[in-house]
């Protein structure tokens, strides 16, 4: 069994996975449901402390880190290090990256500051909404299996089994709070900057680009469009604009296949764009589109929270899936031996 928090970040995906091969899980049809951002990234309130929270999520960074130790991003030196690291879109790697870019003055040093805090906050609020609906399965198989144990039913394997689920599901719950605390103290941070860049420098599309996003996680859409205006007019070749316009279009509309079609235009542009791949992944219809966006997230960057925590599920229903079809066609009478 895996110690501490980043164990249960990594055994809840793994937990579940292995559940659903099992078949205790709900069907895969709610994995295959597009999603908008706002439903993949709800605010949540939480009664740990501010102090609680970030001890809570200062040992996740360390035990995320110690897999990754020899990466030189973990010790950012210029600001084009600062720009992979939020196309990397890895949350471990934030605090270093906004700690170098808001010491320096520089616009551009700041919008990137800007745009790290919103993008973690919204990644944390991302992570807590994914933990909790996997979590909730696991619970469930607690409640099942502690049954059977107290009707005498239960075997040496639904033993082990009951102790590891909750213990996966007692050391996610503090994770949770954990995040949906921070979150929304990034996503201020990330505002305030960016309304500091456009009274400085409100010649520049940057601050609106930001405050545009800020405007989206609240889903206050009028804002939202003068935003959206003002970097239209400065530099309607943003690559950010595409991004706001692809989650607008799946928010607003319902348009989905829209609002991909805009975030694949931006990867094309920037192809390290991890937080675009990321929402491709939520808002993607079906099993084998969703699976085949979350392998190109993967190879993008195996160490995405996205992939730590809900690869493992991901993976499991597509081989069982996989494995099915396997079954059906041997037994189906016009293929050949």
């Amino acid at each position: 069994m895996q110690k501490g928090l980043i164990g249960a970040l990594t055994c809840i995906g793994l937990g579940l996975g292995s559940t659903f091969v099992m078949g205790c899980t709900p069907p895969p049809d709610a994995l295959s449901t597009p999603r908008t951002t706002s439903e993949m990234a709800p605010p949540r309130a939480s009664a740990m402390s501010t102090e609680q929270a970030q001890a809570v999520l200062n040992d996740l960074g360390k035990k995320l880190a110690e897999g990754d130790a020899q990466n030189p991003l973990r010790a950012p030196k210029s600001l084009d290090d600062v720009l992979a690291i939020l196309q990397s879109d890895q949350v471990d790697l934030f605090p270093a990256a906004v700690k170098l870019a808001k010491a320096d003055p520089s616009p551009k040093a700041q919008t990137l500051a800007a745009q790290i805090e919103l993008a973690w906050g919204e990644n944390l609020r991302i992570v807590a909404q994914v933990m909790d609906v996997l979590s909730s399965d696991l619970r469930e198989e607690a409640r099942e299996l502690a049954e059977l144990e107290a009707a005498g039913k239960a075997t040496p394997q639904d033993k082990v089994r009951l102790e590891r689920v909750e213990t996966i599901v007692n050391e996610g719950g503090p994770i949770v709070s954990a995040l949906s605390r921070i979150a929304p103290t990034h996503i201020r941070e990330g505002a305030a900057l960016a309304e500091r860049l456009v009274k400085t420098t409100p010649e520049g599309y940057e601050g609106y680009r930001v405050l545009a996003d800020y405007h989206r996680m609240r889903s206050d859409w009028p804002a939202f469009d003068a935003m959206v205006k003002e970097v239209e007019q400065k530099n309607p070749n943003s690559v950010g604009l595409l991004f706001l316009k692809g989650i607008s279009d799946a928010e607003r509309k319902g348009d989905f296949e829209g609002g991909i079609r805009q975030l694949k235009e931006a990867l094309a542009k920037d192809p390290k764009f991890c937080r675009a791949q990321a929402q491709i992944v939520f808002m993607s219809t079906g099993l084998t589109a969703k699976f085949d966006e979350y392998a190109k997230l993967k190879a993008m960057n195996p160490k995405h929270q996205l992939v730590v925590v809900a690869g493992p599920v991901i993976e499991a229903v597509n081989e069982t899936r996989e494995q099915r079809r396997t079954r059906i066609r041997r037994l189906d009478w016009r293929q050949p031996f």
